[in-house]
């Protein structure tokens, strides 16, 4: 008589993941993507992603089942977004698989595969992923340089910061809106594995001065972080010590403004050669209001990494990261750019980290679409949450807002006389933390404007608003000066922050 379990392998295609050791069914992880019950779909495609990264032969079987078709229910706009990035993911790894592709596509698609893994709240498929990237890095070149970029580097600069930053901001906060958003914190085994890819990269790679943005988290971490975060912080630092790299200068950041949209082109072609059909939104109302939305952000996006933005004249300004912590809400991202659109009328508060205290700086924006935008400067810690107005209190005590109109107000105290923001100015905010007392100016498209605000608290950050519909900033640049570039006027107005 036959036993069972040599039928039960006759019946079923098995094929081994190098990334754990395990045996992997195929076929189950297919009728799991194609059941109607959604609680399958997450952890099938994390898994069907890693067995094919690290098993190129599975592709094989993967074609057998069909998953093409079935992966397009994943790419309609009403599919939730982590189960979108997946199959995308999977489709990329299946179109770069042929002979004929270049093997930086093959490897710029392998390897985001498996950061989407690393992001993953699973901890044992986190570290499966982490473990299967590490692994390619070390065995090939087309890998490691594929994912030295600007794109990842932003990505693990956004998941230690932002996250951190939340956690300070919103822990103290009731407000529901917050405390739903607070769950969303990356758990450390994420930080973690994105901290060992970095160090691979910088122990791999000579000279890898895109790792050099991260330097100021990194000592954060160092002197702050949880015991396995801080030492790997400390390795990596030990790193690019060794090769001589420091935090870039503003002209380093100018350069490489174009790299993350020239890597998402790259893949994006293969994704689409490879499926030869456009992923359309449910509806036509909806296609129509993101198609605009996407072309608005693109036009914005060009006209930023064009724009010749004027610097200050000190020859040692140094730019600082920024990162900006919101909840979810009525309003778009450009990916790889601090550019934000409203996408429905609601007043939307977003303040621009990192906080300043010792020291001159100087934050860069650009109004790219304006019916309703404010800037300003508020006290450090101050959360303003979506649906409230910054001028009005309790928060317009901490606040200075500079009104698209040209006014300047503080709580109750309003003052005219700037001139009024249009769509296409460059406005800067500059504040002298060093000066007494500390001042705030305003510029637009670099003239200094009439009012200006001193004696504001010793630690503050920068915000800007937005309300209605389409309403859009690209927040370009944070600077540190070594001098004001604020001169004085005859004719300037002071309005003193009331302190209560």
């Amino acid at each position: 008589m036959e036993k069972s379990s040599d039928k039960t392998n006759r019946n079923t295609i098995l094929v081994k993941s190098a990334s754990d050791d395990k045996i992997v069914n195929i076929p189950q992880l297919a009728n799991d993507i194609r059941s109607i019950n959604g609680d399958l779909h997450y952890s099938a495609l994390q898994r069907l992603v890693i067995a094919i990264v690290m098993e190129p032969k599975n592709i094989e079987t993967v074609k057998q089942q069909d998953i093409v078709g079935v992966l397009n229910n994943f790419l309609v706009s009403s599919a939730p977004p982590e189960l979108n990035e997946l199959a995308i993911a999977i489709l990329a790894v299946l179109g770069a698989h042929g002979k004929s592709r270049r093997k930086r596509s093959r490897a710029l698609t392998s390897g985001w595969a498996l950061i989407q893994i690393i992001l993953n709240s699973d901890e044992t498929l986190s570290r499966q992923g982490s473990e299967a990237l590490h692994r390619l890095i070390v065995a090939d070149e087309q890998v490691r340089n594929a994912m030295l970029s600007q794109r990842f580097v932003d990505l693990v600069f956004e998941t230690l910061t932002d996250q951190e930053y939340i956690k300070k901001q919103y822990t103290t906060s009731t407000t529901p809106q917050y405390s739903a958003f607070q769950d969303e914190d990356e758990p450390n085994f994420v930080k973690v594995g994105l901290l060992s890819i970095v160090q691979k990269l910088a122990e791999e790679i000579e000279n890898p001065t895109e790792l050099g943005i991260l330097i100021p988290i990194l000592e954060e971490i160092k002197k702050n972080g949880e015991k396995e975060l801080g030492k790997k912080a400390k390795t990596i630092l030990g790193c690019l010590q060794q090769e001589g790299i420091t935090v870039p200068s503003q002209n380093d950041e100018e350069s490489k403004r174009k790299v993350p949209e020239l890597e998402r082109t790259d893949s994006e072609k293969s994704l689409n050669n490879n499926t030869g059909e456009e992923i359309q939104p449910n509806t036509e109302e909806k296609s129509g209001k993101f198609d605009q939305l996407r072309r608005q952000l693109s036009i914005i996006s060009q006209r930023t990494s064009n724009s010749n933005l004027r610097s200050p004249s000190s020859s040692n300004v140094i730019s600082l990261p920024i990162y900006i912590a919101v909840p979810p809400g009525s309003y778009a991202k450009k990916e790889g750019e601090f550019t934000y659109a409203s996408t429905t009328t609601e007043w939307k508060t977003f303040p621009v980290g990192p906080p300043v205290s010792k020291g001159i700086y100087k934050l860069r924006m650009r109004i790219n679409k304006r019916s309703n935008i404010t800037v300003g400067v508020m006290k450090q810690g101050l959360v303003v949450p979506f649906d409230k107005w910054p001028g009005y209190q309790p928060y317009a005590k901490d606040c200075i807002v500079f009104h698209d109109n040209g006014g300047v107000a503080q709580q109750s105290i309003y003052s005219s006389g700037n001139q009024k923001m249009k769509d296409g100015d460059q406005v800067d905010i500059e504040v002298n933390m060093e000066a007494t007392p500390r001042t705030c100016h305003l510029f637009i498209d670099g003239q200094q404007q009439t009012v200006f605000v001193s004696g504001f608290p010793e630690a503050v950050q920068f915000w800007f608003f937005l309300n209605y519909v389409g309403d859009s900033i690209s927040v370009l640049s944070l600077l540190k000066l070594n001098e004001p570039t604020v001169v004085k006027f005859s004719n300037e107005k002071e309005l003193k922050w009331i302190i209560v």
